[in-house]
């Protein structure tokens, strides 16, 4: 019998399997260095699913465009999808709602809340994908999402009703299953084929983002693949990302409006540039701030590093915190209207965030570096909090909204103008109540406000806003949205 031959335990160590705990209570493949890492993350959790469903049950996707998508779909029993290039995206968006509509249901309250729920959970789903895509081994590749999200797609996400988000939601799910998915069952092979056909027509940002869908796939098909079959697959997706690159770019060429050229760089890169929107935004500069923040941790080293990431840690969560609580100590710097501004700017951080990415998984080395993956997820989850936070006194704003214009259509009747209605800045201001108005949304959230569903007030735009988008004709009746079935009825003008 052959004796067993000894294997020295550093070698053990050294090539320990990823996803396996060894004796310093470490894993390779994600960092869990403490006992609580499991219940922070835990609590996260639950403090994101709080504010989202504070946000739900307070009418957060009525605030602009949300409010005419929703009497659109209602009126209509099917989708609103005004944007052509965006069709498979805002279908999707209104899905739940629509089938509840189609199985009779008519109950307002439940159908605002299907309406809403896919527009808060397509970030925690994806995220959950992106585990689900990567394996325990890769998890630590979290941290990429989870900056895209708290960093970049938060700072618009106040417009909940922006297909641009559920478009950085698919992106990121896609791209785990292209680069860490080895091995595809029926389940992750349908998730995956639903999601890239949805990504043909979701949004502008396809145009590159598609490119390095492409691009990646390519590499899958002639450089990670083996079997021929498998090999045509990744041609066929690559094909069909290129061609969702095609059909973004023909969108930007020829928009729905033609005044909006070129407006996802218009109103998303050359809005990073432009200070009057950093000044508007608090949890902007607390996302470049991190952004910062994290690109320095490979120089901070040593016991000197470890001196200055602690000083900057510090200071760096006091701005966070300070920018979360905006909304209640600072009413006039609070302006969701920049989330309006942003809705193209987050589009592009997936870009640096991948190639990030990609070097690292280049890079064995770059991989090693525990502290700076542990000090990452710490940055991060700070500024996930100021986000929430953020998030939730922003909504509490808009409840205060909400209360204010319904109010207004309590003590008025007939048509009125918004200087009536006491919803002008200045009157709002007087209140405590940061302005949440926009001009157009006025009729709409007359009709969905409606109390007790007899709507006998309506408010109408500013008549100096001629330029403004008007869903319907306000001073003809016969086109007003019919929206009975549902028990909201007109007693107004003789309707």
């Amino acid at each position: 019998m052959k004796t067993p031959q000894k294997i020295p335990m550093a070698s053990i160590l050294k090539a320990e399997p990823q996803g396996q705990e060894n004796s310093r209570g470490r894993f390779h493949g994600f960092v869990i260095r403490h006992p609580w890492s499991t219940g922070i993350a835990l609590i996260g959790v639950i403090f994101y699913l709080a504010s989202v469903f504070y946000a739900i049950f307070s009418k957060q996707a009525w605030y602009a465009d949300g409010a005419w998508y929703f009497v659109s779909l209602l009126a209509n029993q099917k989708p609103y999808t005004p944007y052509v290039s965006r069709k498979f995206g805002e279908i999707l968006f209104q899905m739940p709602a629509l089938i509840a509509i189609k199985t009779g249901i008519r109950n307002l309250p439940l159908l605002s809340f299907l309406f809403s729920l896919p527009l808060f959970l397509h970030s925690l789903l994806g995220l959950t994908l992106c585990a689900w895509a990567a394996g325990r081994k890769n998890l630590r590749y979290l941290l990429f999402p989870l900056i895209s999200l708290f960093a970049g797609s938060m700072n618009g996400s106040f417009m909940i009703i922006h297909v641009g988000l559920l478009m950085i939601s698919l992106y990121w799910v896609l791209l785990f299953f292209t680069i860490f998915c080895d091995r595809f069952n029926f389940w992750k092979s349908a998730t995956f084929s639903v999601l890239a056909l949805v990504s043909l027509r979701t949004y502008e940002s396809m145009s590159y983002l598609g490119v390095i869908l492409g691009t990646l796939a390519i590499w899958r098909a002639w450089r990670a693949e083996t079997n021929l079959a498998n090999r045509l697959v990744w041609i066929f997706f690559a094909i069909w990302f290129f061609t969702g690159a095609r059909i973004a770019i023909h969108a930007i060429l020829t928009p729905f409006v033609l005044s909006n050229n070129f407006e996802l760089f218009k109103e998303g890169f050359f809005s990073m540039f432009n200070l009057r929107i950093f000044k508007m935004h608090s949890m902007l500069m607390s996302s470049f701030a991190t952004i910062l923040f994290l690109l320095t941790l490979p120089l901070l080293t040593g016991k000197l590093g470890k001196v200055i990431f602690l000083f900057l840690l510090g200071a760096y969560g006091v701005f966070t915190v300070f920018s979360g609580f905006v909304p209640v100590f600072f009413l006039r710097w609070f302006t969701p209207v920049s989330h309006y501004a942003m809705r193209s700017f987050y589009c592009f951080l997936p870009v640096g965030l991948t190639l990030i990415l990609l070097r690292l998984r280049s890079g064995p080395q770059l991989q090693k570096n525990h502290r700076v993956w542990a000090r990452s997820f710490i940055i991060v989850t700070i500024l996930a909090f100021g986000q929430i936070t953020w998030h939730i006194f922003a909504t509490t704003q808009w409840r205060k909204y909400l209360t204010a214009f319904c109010d207004a259509l309590e003590t008025h009747q007939g048509i009125i103008s918004c200087e009536q209605s006491h919803l002008t800045y200045d009157a709002l201001m007087k209140r405590g109540i940061a302005n949440m108005g926009w001009d157009w949304t006025y009729p709409t959230l007359s009709i969905l406000l409606a109390p007790r569903g007899e709507i006998r007030t309506m408010i109408e735009l500013k008549s100096s806003d001629v330029t403004s988008f008007r869903p319907f004709n306000l001073q003809d009746s016969t086109k007003w949205p019919n929206l009975s079935a549902y028990g909201l009825v007109y007693k107004i003008n003789g309707r």
